[in-house]
């Protein structure tokens, strides 16, 4: 079977108060999960090792506001948008 072009992603619960929970519909290798601000500025990155198809992520560190959240892997990109909340 053959990887899909696209790596579908979810995070959730969105708004989130800090702590989101990220589901990969695809195994995935030595792929990177970037957050970034509405400027376009990357605040935060982690790397996805080992097919690894949920993890949680603390970003309660930010400031309550809208996110992007970019999963980036065999050179494909997808992004959602987040919320996070007081």
């Amino acid at each position: 079977v053959e990887a899909p072009f696209a790596y579908e992603f979810t995070a959730y619960p969105n708004p989130t108060n800090g702590r989101l929970s990220i589901e990969i519909a695809y195994e995935a290798e030595n792929a990177k999960l970037l957050l970034f601000d509405l400027a376009g500025t990357q605040l935060d990155g982690i790397e996805i090792k080992n097919s690894s198809r949920r993890m949680d992520w603390d970003i309660s560190r930010f400031p309550a506001g809208t996110y992007v959240l970019r999963l980036i892997s065999d050179g494909v990109s997808q992004e959602k948008t987040i919320r996070k909340s007081l």
